[in-house]
């Protein structure tokens, strides 16, 4: 069988580097991003010029400066997930002579799923962090809710030889465990597609705005953040 790309192909082609978190079992674990001096600068430049574009919908700086606290809801969002299982024991190939190789199920579920979470934290999780384990997506989601997807496809790799199974030659053996064992899943959250609600007012975030999105959940509930924002604004 030719080789044509598989599991270590569809790792190395990730945008970030992930390394299993072995040690986080649950969203609680996973601490918010440091916002250093330089990083609220940024977001005060950002706030500033933002404030002033009719296509963001409402004046940022405005919404923050005449309000006490700093409340953000965040619509029904689209999330799109990969996950990758570790089956080893779950495929019946005959050309196979290993007993047990390690065999990865690569599923692709298309954003099809729409989730709208009242713990700003665990947005910050989901946005902020696009590779996550098993644990970590049923504490954000609920325990199998982001496995509900209207419709996904599977492949399957043998990591030995980096070989892509061809789907006719994939069967499932008289072992076959309803739980493989999931590596991690990769996440991404589409919150650039519809307006967020700050402080009672619509305002547009685009793709590339989501380092100043996670500041702002954060100064929804850390009032010192937002003091410094505050004290940063005109």
């Amino acid at each position: 069988m030719e080789k044509n790309g598989g599991y270590e192909d569809f790792v190395n082609s990730l945008s970030e580097k992930f390394t299993l978190p072995k040690d986080i079992k649950d969203v609680e674990q996973i601490k918010d991003p440091v916002i250093s001096k330089k990083r609220l600068e940024n977001f005060i430049e950002w706030a500033n010029t933002v404030s002033n574009n009719d296509r963001r919908k409402s004046n940022l700086v405005n919404s923050i400066n005449e309000n006490n606290n700093l409340e953000i809801t965040i619509p029904e969002l689209s999330v799109s997930i990969t996950q990758v299982n570790k089956d080893d024991d779950a495929l019946d190939i005959d050309f196979l002579d290993e007993s047990n190789p390690s065999i990865y199920m690569i599923v692709d579920a298309n954003g099809t799923n729409h989730y709208e979470l009242s713990d700003n934290r665990k947005w910050i999780t989901a946005i902020n962090n696009s590779n996550v384990t098993y644990d970590v997506c049923d504490d954000i989601y609920g325990e199998y809710g982001w496995t509900e997807f209207d419709s996904y496809d599977e492949e399957f790799y043998l990591k030995e030889g980096d070989f892509r199974i061809p789907d006719d030659m994939v069967g499932y053996g008289t072992n076959y465990s309803d739980d493989p064992q999931t590596l991690y899943c990769v996440q991404e959250v589409y919150f650039w597609e519809k307006d967020i609600n700050i402080n009672g007012g619509k305002f547009r975030f685009k793709k590339g705005d989501k380092e100043h999105l996670i500041t702002l959940l954060i100064a929804s509930y850390k009032p010192s953040l937002l003091k410094r924002i505050k004290e940063g604004l005109r």
